[in-house]
């Protein structure tokens, strides 16, 4: 079974847990390449830095405003990080040859927002003071259209959070083997008496490390496939991700080409590669998977980019001149693919 995963730049979706913070963020926050449709701590903690310069707010009024901040990636942050990458355009853009912000937060821009923070020299303060630790998730870094993926994963404890919410942010590693070690971030872990569930499988009574993630290895007895990820405890069941158990060595799948490489919403698109699965793939938008998609050859596939939104472009609709990047990688009992990037207009 494979995953596409297509990622939703256009839409200002909001988490529903607005935390607040009367300060910058801590200098060593970022610490993950971010992008358009990602979420968490270090997501708010850069709109808190952005609003911190009236050149550069997320947003004057609601959610994302000054006080206000999500842990959401959605247009408004986007937005705001295009301008913060013009405003230092000779330290963000022109080292790798761009004239114009492109709204992802790389390690040029990550390097700038801590260099300003380091230079305030101030900390983070939260309005109401808690014991409670959230981690941050894993850094991931996207390729441009057909290239090799390149996701690493470095994570250290973050500031904490101003509310306990029992929640799987990340993985450290979405393909793993038997024997690998395996990290998972989130918040409300217990310090004893964890259970990780892939799929059916369990790994029990698993203790919070003192940085306040779980950490375990796969098992030889784990199952091979892509399944859901998710933790319990004594607070319940966290929400789910996906994990894929590979043999050691197998071929990762890779996008080679997709066509056409823009257009509007409801474009169908060809893609091709190698290593896909002939039967049940699935195709995501933002967090709602198409499945059944078929690859007969293993190595094309078509999926229609729909995202079902009102006021997006139709196909009767030429007249759109805005356009967003939309990621999107294969995900099967292979592993993980490099990434595609198709422009949509809207």
């Amino acid at each position: 079974m494979a995953i596409f995963l297509v990622i939703p730049l256009f839409a200002q979706l909001v988490s529903p847990a607005v935390l607040f913070a009367e300060a910058l963020p801590d200098c060593e926050v970022f610490i993950r390449n971010l992008k358009l449709g990602m979420s968490g701590e270090d997501v708010r903690m850069l709109q808190v830095s952005l609003n911190s310069d009236a050149k550069t707010v997320v947003s004057l009024t609601g959610p994302g405003s000054k006080g206000l901040e999500t842990a959401y990636f959605g247009p408004k942050t986007y937005a705001a990080v295009v301008k913060f990458q013009e405003l230092y355009r000779e330290e963000v853009l022109l080292p790798v040859a761009l004239t114009s912000g492109t709204g992802f937060v790389g390690s040029y821009t990550r390097a700038k927002l801590a260099r300003l923070c380091e230079a305030i020299g101030v900390k983070t303060v939260f309005s109401t003071p808690v014991s409670t630790q959230v981690t941050t998730p894993p850094t991931t870094t996207t390729a441009n259209p057909a290239t090799t993926a390149n996701i690493s994963t470095t994570a250290m404890p973050q500031p904490e959070s101003a509310s306990e919410v029992f929640q799987l942010s990340y993985p450290s590693d979405y393909d793993v083997s038997h024997g690998d070690k395996l990290t998972l971030y989130g918040g409300g872990f217990t310090p004893l008496g964890n259970t990780i569930h892939i799929g059916t499988f369990t790994i029990p009574n698993v203790s919070r490390s003192l940085s306040g993630t779980l950490e375990t290895t796969i098992p030889e007895n784990a199952p091979r496939g892509k399944f859901d990820l998710w933790v319990s405890n004594a607070n319940g069941e966290t929400n789910k991700k996906f994990i894929v158990v590979v043999e050691r060595g197998t071929e990762p799948p890779s996008i080679k080409s997709f066509s056409p490489i823009n257009g509007i919403d409801g474009t169908t698109i060809s893609v091709t590669g190698e290593q896909f699965t002939k039967e049940n793939n699935e195709v995501y938008f933002g967090n709602k998977p198409a499945r059944g998609i078929s690859s007969s050859d293993g190595k094309t596939f078509t999926f229609t980019l729909s995202m079902g939104l009102d006021g997006m472009a139709s196909q009767s609709d030429k007249t759109s001149t805005t356009t967003v990047p939309i990621w999107f990688y294969v995900v099967n009992t292979n592993g993980i693919s490099n990434n595609g990037v198709f422009t949509l207009h809207f």
